[in-house]
């Protein structure tokens, strides 16, 4: 699992150095809330149990999603996890991931992939000590 990042990321897009906290390239590519969809409403127990449900209220994900741990590959871990949409009313057949724009900057992500930001990385203030939960209106 990812530790969570501080609220000052929000809007950071770029690259972090190599030899800095988090190296590598931030995207935001979607924003929005999620609520849990488990019986016990405890995202943590269903990450345990290697299955979730949660629906998205993003701007470019929406709807009802799934989540189980896959029991294949090559690692003792099971860390490969399976993301798969509930056919819903906002389940689009024909979605193409690669034709997203990239949150902030509007840019395709080809062309986010392959750019050399020089956007400077926020600093470091605070970080979340849990998810935030909202409701969506």
């Amino acid at each position: 699992m990812v530790e969570d990042h501080p609220i000052e990321y929000i809007n950071f897009q770029g690259t972090i150095p190599n030899g800095e906290y988090g190296a590598g390239e931030v995207r935001t590519w979607d924003i929005g809330t999620y609520e849990s969809l488990d019986d016990n409403d405890d995202m943590n127990a269903g990450i345990d149990k290697g299955k979730i449900t949660f629906r998205l209220h993003g701007k470019k994900l929406k709807g009802e999603f799934h989540m189980v741990r896959s029991r294949f590959g090559k690692t003792q871990q099971h860390n490969q996890w399976l993301l798969m949409k509930k056919n819903d009313q906002f389940a689009d057949e024909h979605f193409v991931l690669d034709r997203i724009l990239d949150y902030g900057s509007r840019r395709d992500l080809q062309t986010a992939k392959t750019a050399t930001g020089n956007e400077k990385c926020p600093q470091r203030t605070s970080t979340l000590s849990k998810r935030t939960k909202q409701s969506h209106d």
